[in-house]
């Protein structure tokens, strides 16, 4: 099976076991393999925290803080195009956006979620000895 990648609009067809075949030394990116796992681990723990998130503002949040802290943070609309979208002024989602991530900052820092769940940053989980501490993204 060919699959087929796109740069710069032109179609480059490429078999997959070809990849393998590759000299990870003479790699086009620059990302070392430890910094590839850390980006991945970082995914790994992005997604736990999202479903975290997910499942808490379906139990903890009013269907209006709800819907407004989905507009604006999982489809980054503004506060003035939620506003808008919903019909309201744009101080109810501000307050309402506020209310709802209080009461989300209150259940992580609650003693029985806080074990259970490591929340990083992605500089931090990225570092390297080549670039003094500082993250790689």
């Amino acid at each position: 099976m060919k699959m087929t990648y796109w740069f710069w609009q032109t179609e480059f067809p490429v078999a997959p076991e070809e990849f393998h075949e590759l000299d990870e030394t003479r790699s086009p990116w620059h990302e070392t393999p430890e910094q590839i796992e850390a980006a991945l681990e970082y995914g790994r723990e992005k997604a736990r925290l999202l479903r975290w998130v997910r499942r808490h503002m379906r139990a903890r949040l009013t269907p209006r803080e709800r819907r407004f802290v989905h507009l604006i943070f999982f489809r980054g609309l503004t506060y003035l195009e939620a506003a808008r979208r919903t019909g309201v002024h744009p101080s109810v989602v501000h307050r309402s956006v506020q209310r709802g991530l209080a009461k989300l900052r209150r259940q992580l820092m609650s003693g029985r979620t806080r074990g259970r769940l490591r929340v990083t940053r992605f500089r931090g989980a990225a570092k390297d000895a080549d670039t003094g501490g500082k993250g790689v993204y």
